[in-house]
């Protein structure tokens, strides 16, 4: 075999290969073991299949009876979203969990269209592939004539499905636009001519031999596609184009038996690329082995000495590439051997000695590595210099955290100097008495300040973030650490949990807000924790709402005087309460019908009833008294009863999409710094009363003006109380320091409670808390001041007064006497 060379290009000999090496033979099978296995019809392989461009699953469909921007598309990030809401796993009866969540009418109008779309693309595919589906799937398929869109209620149609496996295997091949597909193959590897050919040719052949030797042929389901399988494993196909020459040939050495050539290039003959051990039989001890003369320890040299021994005869010139060169893959033991017989230099010999000196690659690494360690320049400059030192990066972050300081000055917290060493607040602690001795962040000389260890107790601290650590110096190091300037945003709108991202850690923030850079989501056995927040979200809305009578994201008209003002006061009893939470539950979460251990066991923890009585009550929905997870929200509920729930699931801007907030010198000690819009969607909102004796709600008196950062000594009056509430699901036994972690640790209450005053001139936020729901659900609220109602025995939930000892104005010295808000914000407005 001699080799040719045509201008600058040497052609390889073609090689033989499988179609599943193309994308069109790959998904072939693989759209033909979609209904099979562990991970039938898993989201993962329908989102795999919605986002692949090499073959057409299935016909053109006529277009939709009444929407035509409806066709059969699938979306993604939709699917992704129903099998997490939904908890759909792949799996022998997933199909009909797709159909059940897909059919449901959408909850939002907005998804109506994309929802319906995915639903007609699932149902037309799995039509087209029906014959190669067990039984049962099957059967649903044959109902889908009757199916109506999930969001216009329209038949949706459907094409006509194949009678067996080899018809179906006949029709997506002559979906592939085979012309275009040729056009673009670069002349390299399996053609997808060649690809589709094999796969015809060697089932027209298995089915010839079947026809005459008398054996049945399997036409559908799990049979078929095995057949399929089998013939895509053992088919082979010629490689290349048209235009393919076979002048140089890449063998391995089992391959070249029995070739001659004009030359012979020996190379990759290390030890790890010529593999010499024997596999491990299943199930067989190496005694049984031995005994059996099953795959005997020396058979793999004892070949490998006789390729070799052809190799070196079957050409008058043959070149060995030295494996020796590189001192961390000795060569391959035949390679030794037949070095040590013919007493060649070069080649390295048992005393691993080699006659070229120079160093390998790796070892002109680690010299220059040496040279630069030495203060030297290196023998071989790096290309990018700056990465020499990317490395270290971890080992000097871990070393200037062990370095963080932590001793307390004369006043019991960090030196100031010191602030600018912070590089974690794993170890400070928001809330607490500060030891004996110490005064409180509040009344302190200085503020803010940050906790330090004084005789083994670390003082509270203000929240120090956004932390600005002070630069290491080297400034190859620094520029990738937020030394070397500001990156450009272009954000038009902030929103609260993009806002926290940021704070927690700004570069976590960039690469997963700004660059999109985050982990794949992968689907759990279990409920998705955002799921399972998301329903009793839910749940706790539609309590509210459909006891009081508004709509979810409507502000309630409500003056004290029409209308109930709680749930607690609605005249309905808690059985009754606990049936509107149930029926809510029954319509939100159809997936605790099934029989799954997942499923089961969530029912419990929701309803306190298993199976059998959730059925029976299903059967028969009366009041019961309050139980579970459930139960406990409609427990914790009626005991806010002087709380008027003023609106759920409120929009920030409510007409707008953001509201601009504006720092003030109040709450900033820099200057310069531009407003900032924000959006999102606050849980709930409710209003407090002015006078509960007298049922008084509102002050007509009152300013109408957005309340000012400074209430006392304004002369500003609120017309309103407002009390913000975010609902959080935890399962610690503390619900108390998820409340803590709300109010000093997170933004979502501070920027909610500015963006309702800013967008309600009039109103004063005067409490925000964290709503827990958990095993026991409580309802907390930080009070200001300004709120003298506590001692009189008003129900508005559990009353905390944390922050009055903790925050002041920037401007103010500790004996400064204003009203501080148990917002952590001076005078009630945050």
């Amino acid at each position: 075999m001699g080799a040719t060379a045509w201008g600058n290009r040497v052609c390889m000999e073609r090689r033989r290969a499988p179609p599943s090496s193309h994308p069109i033979g790959h998904w072939i099978l693989f759209l033909a073991k979609l209904g099979h296995g562990a991970d039938a019809f898993s989201l993962e392989s329908l989102r795999a299949l919605s986002l692949q461009t090499s073959i057409v699953p299935f016909e053109e469909i006529e277009e939709h009876p009444s929407h035509p921007e409806i066709s059969p598309l699938a979306d993604s990030e939709l699917l992704t979203r129903l099998a997490r809401n939904e908890h759909v796993l792949g799996g022998p009866g997933a199909l009909s969990k797709w159909f059940e969540t897909l059919s449901r009418q959408p909850t939002d109008e907005r998804d109506g269209p994309i929802k319906e779309s995915t639903q007609w693309w699932l149902m037309c595919l799995a039509a087209s592939i029906r014959p190669l589906l067990r039984g049962h799937d099957r059967k649903l398929i044959d109902n889908l004539n009757d199916a109506l869109g999930c969001h216009s209620g329209q038949r949706l149609p459907m094409p006509n499905s194949p009678k067996d496996g080899d018809e179906w295997l006949h029709n997506t091949l002559s979906l592939v636009d085979m012309p275009s597909q040729m056009a673009r193959f670069p002349g390299r590897g399996l053609s997808p001519a060649a690809a589709v050919r094999a796969l015809i040719e060697e089932r027209a052949t298995l089915r010839e031999m079947q026809r005459r030797s008398g054996q049945p042929t399997h036409t559908l389901g799990s049979d078929w596609v095995d057949e399929l399988c089998s013939i895509a494993d053992q088919t082979k196909a010629m490689t290349g184009g048209s235009n393919f020459t076979s002048s140089v040939s890449v063998l391995t050495p089992e391959e070249a038996l029995g070739c001659s050539a004009d030359l012979v290039v020996l190379s990759n003959l290390s030890s790890s690329s010529w593999e010499l051990r024997v596999p491990k039989v299943p199930f067989v001890g190496e005694d049984e082995r031995h005994s059996l003369g099953i795959l005997r320890p020396d058979a793999p040299i004892r070949d490998a000495r006789h390729n070799l021994l052809h190799l070196l005869n079957c050409s008058q010139d043959v070149f060995v590439l030295d494996p020796s060169m590189d001192e961390t893959s000795p060569p391959a033991a035949p390679i030794r051997e037949w070095a040590i017989d013919f007493e060649l230099s070069g080649i390295e010999s048992e005393t691993h000695e080699m006659t070229d000196r120079s160093p390998s690659p790796r070892a002109s690494r680690q010299i220059d590595g040496l040279r630069i360690r030495q203060g030297k320049p290196p023998c071989n400059p790096p290309i990018n210099p700056s990465a020499v030192s990317i490395p270290l990066d971890t080992a000097v972050q871990r070393d200037r955290e062990r370095r963080q300081p932590t001793i307390a000055s004369m006043d019991g917290y960090l030196p100031k100097e010191n602030h600018s060493h912070i590089l974690s607040i794993e170890n400070l602690k928001f809330h607490g008495k500060p030891p004996e001795g110490i005064e409180s962040p509040r009344t302190n000389g200085r503020w803010p300040v940050v906790g330090a260890s004084v005789n083994g107790k670390i003082t509270p601290s203000i929240d120090p973030r956004p932390l600005s650590p002070m630069a290491t110096g080297s400034q190859v190091s620094d520029s990738r650490h937020g030394h070397s300037g500001e990156a450009p945003q272009e954000i038009q709108a902030w929103s609260p949990t993009r806002l926290q991202d940021w704070l927690r850690c700004p570069r976590r923030g960039w690469l997963s807000r700004e660059l999109g850079a985050e982990r794949e989501e992968l689907q759990g056995e279990d409920i998705d924790n955002r799921t399972y927040g998301e329903l009793l979200h839910n749940v706790h809305h539609d309590i509210i709402a459909k006891t009081l009578g508004f709509e979810t994201s409507v502000e309630r008209e409500h003056d004290g005087g029409l209308g109930h003002v709680s749930v607690q006061r609605s005249g309905l009893d808690q059985d009754e309460i606990m049936r509107i939470a149930l029926e809510s539950l029954d319509s939100r979460a159809p997936w605790l019908e099934r029989t799954d251990a997942v499923s089961t066991q969530r029912l419990r923890s929701l309803t306190g009833m298993d199976r059998e009585e959730w059925g029976s009550w299903l059967a028969d929905p009366k009041p019961i008294p309050p139980r579970g997870r459930i139960g406990s929200i409609v427990t914790a509920e009626l005991d806010i009863g002087d709380s008027a729930p003023l609106s759920i699931e409120w929009k920030i801007g409510n007409t707008s999409d953001h509201v601009q907030l504006r720092p003030t010198p109040e709450i900033s000690v820099r200057g310069g710094i531009d407003p900032i819009r924000v959006r999102g969607w606050i849980d709930r909102v409710d209003f407090l009363p002015i006078e509960l004796a007298s049922e008084t709600w509102i002050d007509d008196e009152g300013s109408d003006s957005v309340a000012p950062i400074r209430v006392t000594g304004s002369g500003w009056r609120p017309r309103r109380l407002i009390a913000i509430r975010d609902l959080k699901t935890s399962e610690e036994s503390s619900l108390r320091n998820r409340h803590y972690t709300g109010l000093l640790e997170e933004l979502q209450l501070a920027i909610y409670a500015r963006a309702w005053e800013e967008a309600h001139p009039g109103d004063l936020v005067i409490a925000a808390g964290i709503s827990v729901i958990g095993h026991k659900s409580e309802h907390f609220l930080e009070l200001s001041s300004l709120f003298d109602s506590p001692c009189s025995g008003i129900n508005i939930g559990t009353q905390t007064t944390i922050t009055s000892g903790l925050h002041r104005f920037m401007d103010e010295d500790e004996k400064a006497d204003s009203i501080i808000s148990g917002l952590g914000w001076p005078n009630g407005s945050p």
